[in-house]
Formats: structure tokens, sequence, C-alpha cells
């Protein structure tokens, strides 16, 4: 199973293959809710928005069309997801702020990695914070784009806007991004 494309896969799973299904799990689970953790802030809301993502799929996957890749198709789920969780804060007037403070040790615990000093760790935390202030768009594709390791054009697929428009925002939001972080200081 580990070696099928996740087209094939997708295929077993409609046919109700479990083994199909542990192996979509296995492979998207926990880049589902880094994504969805860092738009979101959130641990337990993104661990339902991974969830839902997946069982989306799962209970879709007859219907599913080799229109564009599977994983654009699910991160798309996904950020449907994420705007709908969005939406609903903001009825409710949540403040997430809060809520962010956490989230990046939650998100190494989950995927651990032996390099990093404790300056670099403090660095990335002020990172992402700078990337959670910056709009939905800009967010999403700084995301999309260094966190999950899509391309253009899979990015342009999950939110539907051309992939010109995907390298603005990316562009954009850097230079937003150097703005607020301002000159980094280096010691030697």
């Amino acid at each position: 199973m580990k070696s099928l494309p996740d087209e094939e896969l997708m295929a077993l799973c409609a046919c109700g293959s479990r083994q199909a299904m542990d192996e979509i799990v296995s492979r998207y689970h926990g880049k589902l809710l880094d994504f969805a953790c860092r738009r979101l802030g959130d641990r337990e809301a993104s661990a339902d928005i991974a969830q839902c993502s997946l069982v989306r799929a799962f209970e879709s996957a007859g219907s599913f069309r080799l229109q564009s890749s599977f994983r654009t198709w699910l991160y798309a789920i996904a950020l449907n997801l994420i705007r709908d969780e969005w939406r609903r804060r903001k009825q409710r007037k949540e403040s997430l702020a809060s809520e962010i403070e956490g989230v990046d040790d939650f998100i190494e615990a989950q995927n651990p990695s032996p390099e990093g000093s404790a300056l670099d760790k403090m660095a990335a935390r002020e990172l992402w914070r700078a990337v959670g202030g910056l709009s939905e768009n800009y967010n999403t594709v700084l995301i999309l784009k260094f966190r999950q390791r899509l391309t253009y054009e899979e990015i342009a697929e999950v939110m539907g806007a051309p992939s010109g428009t995907v390298k603005s925002w990316v562009h954009y939001a850097l230079k937003e991004l150097r703005e607020r972080l301002g000159p980094v200081e280096c010691e030697v």
C-alpha cells in the first residue's frame, strides 16, 4: 500500500479498503493538522478539521475525479473547513490571539526536528506569529508553500486562483513579513 499513489488508494477507499484508508490517514493527518494549526492557532479545532477533512474525502471517495491531484483536493477540503471555522468565530466574535500561544510547541511535538537551537525556535515562533497576522490569502499561501511544500500550481488549485496570482501573493506576503520583522541581525 505504501508504494501506491494517492489516487489509486482513493479508488481502493471507494471499494471500502480499510488498509487504503489507513495509508491515506498516515500520509496526511499530520500535514492537515499542521496546516489547520497554522491557520487557526487552536489545537482542538485543528484536530477536528484534520479529521473532518479525511472523513469528507473518504465519504466522497467514489466521486473523486482525477481532474486535480488528491493532495490539492484534500487541502481544498481542509481550507474550506478552516474558512467555515473562521466564519463561525467571527459570528461569535471570538478573539484568537490568546490561542496562538503554545501552538508551536504542539506542532513541534507532532513533527519533531533534531536540529534547531533555542534561538532558532524563538525566531521560528516570531516568524509564524507574524505570518498569523497576515491577511487570509497571504497567510494561507505561505503555509501551503513553506510548511506543506506545495507547488505554486498546487496552491492555485487549492485556493481556486490563477498560478500568477498565487506567486504574487507569496511575493507580497514575504515583502510584508520583511517589513513587520525588520532587518535580521547576526552576531559573529
